[in-house]
Formats: C-alpha cells, structure tokens, sequence
C-alpha cells in the first residue's frame, strides 16, 4: 500500500488536481498576506503544470485580501524543504480530510497557447518561477531561473469575452474512494499474510 502525502509547512493522493486541492484549502484557511511565495519541488506532475497554476488564479480571482503569488521551484534533489521532515509523522493523518475538487472546468474557459508572449515555446521542465497576480488573472508570469530577471508571460485570454475565474464553479473531482485494482487488494492480501508469520 501506498500513501501519499502533500506538506503545508506554514510557508506556505498525489495527481496535480489533488495536490492543488490541498493547496487551496491550506492557503484558503491559513493566508492572511496580500503576497504568498510557495516552494515546492519541481515535480512537473503534481507542481509545476497549468492546472496548479490555474488553481492560483483561481484563489486569487476569489480572494479578496491576495494580489500576488509566486510560486518557486527547487532544484530536483537540492531543495531540503522543511517538509521532508515532517512527513514521518503524518502517514495517515490526512485521510478524509481533503475534498479534491476538478480543475477542468476552469481549463474550459481559458485559451490554451504553448507559445508566449514573446512566440516563444512554453516548457514547463524548465520553469523555476511562476507568477500571478490578481489585477490580471489570465496571465501566467513565468522565468526559467530565480534570479531577479525579468518575467515572460503566456496569455490565457479566452476568445469569448466576458468569461470571468471568479464565475467558474469547482466540482468534486471524486464522488466516492478510489477503488483499488484487484491485483493491488491481492499484494496486499499477500503482504498481510507475510505480516503475520
């Protein structure tokens, strides 16, 4: 068996939606700033991808206290983030505590451009900062380094005018638990088994 855990170190399953759902909730609950910077690694699965920076944009369209986020991406193996720490203790904390909600509905409304705003190619593996920022919630502000140069920007502006992020509404991305394979349930019957001896 598995578990998966996501890390709100005060700073601040295992899909980008789930991972962003848990993000929204920490900083919906804990964020009293007007400016968030979050770290994390560079998983481009679960981090570092256009649903997690749609649900920025979102928290930010129905914040009304954020004006700005920055999200920064450390180097792979090389960031010692205080929650690799943490996770030793939580293994089973967070069950049930999270509703995972769907992003989808909010990549219906935007244009998708994998060019930016200079025709360039947009590549996420290379991104080590993203910026949003309220007074313009369909722009994602990105560089491929954390030093102070300045941003590039992909443009989200959906073709239809009047389509607003504060307007989109969030659906449970799950109904129910996720059932588990029965291949998985015999590993892990043969496990338990193994256990016992």
């Amino acid at each position: 068996m598995y578990v998966y855990n996501l890390g709100c170190h005060n700073l601040a399953s295992r899909g980008s939606q789930d991972i962003s759902s848990c993000l929204r909730k920490h900083i919906s609950s804990h964020a009293a700033s007007y400016h968030i910077i979050a770290y994390s690694d560079a998983c481009t699965g679960q981090n570092r991808n256009i649903k997690t920076s749609l649900m920025w944009l979102k928290l930010l369209a129905d914040s009304k206290n954020l004006k700005v986020i920055d999200h920064k991406f450390l180097v792979s193996g090389h960031s010692y983030l205080p929650n690799d720490r943490d996770f030793g203790g939580v293994e089973t904390f967070g069950k049930g505590k999270y509703i995972v909600l769907h992003k989808d509905c909010l990549e219906e409304i935007i244009c998708h451009r994998n060019k930016n705003e200079k025709k360039g190619s947009v590549n996420w593996f290379k991104i080590q900062w993203l910026r949003f920022r309220k007074e313009e919630l369909f722009k994602i502000f990105y560089k491929e380094t954390l030093n102070n140069i300045g941003f590039v920007t992909i443009d989200l502006q959906p073709n239809k005018k009047g389509r607003l992020m504060a307007n989109v509404a969030l659906n449970n991305l799950y109904n129910g638990p996720s059932p588990v394979s029965i291949k998985k349930k015999k590993n892990m019957l043969n496990f338990y088994n193994l256990c016992l001896q």
